[in-house]
């Protein structure tokens, strides 16, 4: 049996984690663009570019790597990083791993600056603490509408007298470059051609055609590279690029996107141990399911019917006694046990699940609008995480934040065979627990 009380993979999440993103740049002088590639490899012919998902270098390479606080290849210098986002509360916590990889890299956090909604805020939710309480960043923050401004600026940075800003990292894409694009590409084109810059686009769902704004004109300047959250979403992204191939559009086929560089980042937080279990049951006893109360996201509604007949089955399995009033029909706790009853949580934010059966009334426990040190405080309480999702986007064209929040918070999670095949990176017995065909998620449950 899984022992849900002394976890045995806390070290492969540290693994994880020390995963850090840095990239280097390279300039193709025989077509006139500037192209991003990691590990100082330089690009000298189409040929080069593989059409496969580059792997991020760890913190291993930064460390080991030479003096990289001024990058130099060819004659060009790229030292001087943005990242921005127009996406309010979210998704800081994918864009703050980024700067800190960024900050490691370059050895300065005087050569990064963040762009945000609400700086030294971070949104409603509270991410600025947890900046703080993890250390992950140490640069300036500032209002996202003064990106436009600062792009043609040469005195932001203290430390190099004239930078400006070479390489920019959008954290949002499907908003972000609908908001940018047109402003970002004004300002390439007016720099002289030594002083050009590169966006990155952080692709969270490939499907979202909002990703695709103004992506020829980048293609055509060769100023544009993509980061994705999983290498199914890389794999999903490089066949979108290859259909501009294919297009009857000269301003389609003309662009050169598909030969775009696609990198793949797995933002994992050095979040604190959690709490040591006190003595007791070693019995499963609480579940979760996170995201947004979407049921065309999450499973809800399959989760809590097959539990309903489980609980029928055997109440006395999951630590409750059948109804004894006749006027409901809610399950209620064996007292006096010394194992706690099951508990399903579900925690999220926006709408909310309606029908929940009313057996279910003593089982299912509902958070909602959680800041991030309430929702990391209990996720790590949990015994197991169900991903519980409701259609093929997942596992396609779009990455789940809720593998990386299982993985930092060293809760495991109870998967099939295809989900280890698209989230390669928790494709391990220590991160995983892989129930068969024939189980379905509570079925597993009962078992364990």
């Amino acid at each position: 049996m899984f022992n849900f009380r002394n976890r045995p993979f806390p070290l492969f999440a540290g693994f994880i984690a020390t995963s850090l993103l840095f990239f280097t740049l390279a300039t193709q002088h025989d077509r006139g663009y500037y192209r991003l590639h990691p590990a100082n490899k330089i690009v000298t012919d189409l040929r080069d570019i593989p059409s496969s998902v580059e792997s991020l270098p760890t913190a291993s390479d930064a460390s080991s790597a030479p003096n990289l606080t001024t990058i130099t290849l060819g004659s060009q210098k790229y030292s001087h990083v943005a990242l921005a986002s127009t996406f309010g509360s979210w998704h800081h916590d994918v864009l703050i791993p980024i700067a800190q990889s960024m900050e490691a890299v370059l050895g300065s956090h005087d050569r990064v600056r963040l762009y945000v909604e609400q700086p030294y805020r971070l949104g409603e939710h509270g991410f600025n603490e947890i900046v703080n309480r993890t250390g992950i960043y140490h640069g300036e923050q500032f209002i996202y509408h003064t990106l436009h401004g600062d792009m043609s600026r040469t005195d932001l940075f203290s430390s190099s007298q004239g930078g400006m800003i070479d390489l920019v990292i959008l954290g949002t894409c499907e908003f972000d470059m609908q908001h940018w694009s047109q402003q970002l590409l004004d300002v390439w084109d007016a720099r002289p051609d030594d002083r050009k810059f590169t966006i990155v686009c952080i692709i969270h769902d490939v499907s979202d055609s909002r990703n695709y704004r103004g992506i020829q004109e980048w293609g055509i300047r060769g100023a544009i590279r993509y980061l994705t959250l999983g290498e199914h979403v890389s794999k999903s992204l490089r066949q979108h690029l290859h259909s501009y191939a294919e297009s009857h559009e000269p301003f389609n086929y003309y662009s050169l996107i598909e030969y775009a560089r696609i990198d793949l980042h797995i933002p994992i937080l050095p979040l604190s141990d959690p709490p040591k279990p006190t003595k007791g049951s070693r019995k499963l006893s609480s579940a979760i399911v996170q995201g947004l109360f979407d049921t065309t996201r999450r499973d809800y509604m399959g989760i809590m019917g097959d539990l309903v007949e489980a609980l029928k089955d055997d109440p006395a399995l999951w630590g409750y006694l059948p109804p004894k009033d006749p006027d409901t029909l809610a399950y209620v706790p064996v007292p006096h046990s010394p194992d706690p009853p099951f508990e399903l949580h579900l925690v999220g934010a926006h709408g909310w699940v309606n029908n929940v059966p009313e057996e279910l009334k003593h089982v299912i426990k509902f958070h909602r609008n959680l800041d991030y040190t309430q929702y990391f405080e209990l996720m790590q309480r949990m015994d197991v995480v169900l991903p519980a999702f409701a259609n093929n986007h997942y596992y396609d064209v779009k990455a789940s934040s809720t593998v990386v929040m299982a993985i930092q918070c060293n809760v495991p999670l109870l998967v099939t065979r295809r989900f280890r095949q698209s989230y390669n990176y928790a494709d391990d017995d220590r991160v995983v627990i892989t129930r068969p065909q024939a189980l379905r998620e509570v079925h597993a449950l009962q078992i364990l």
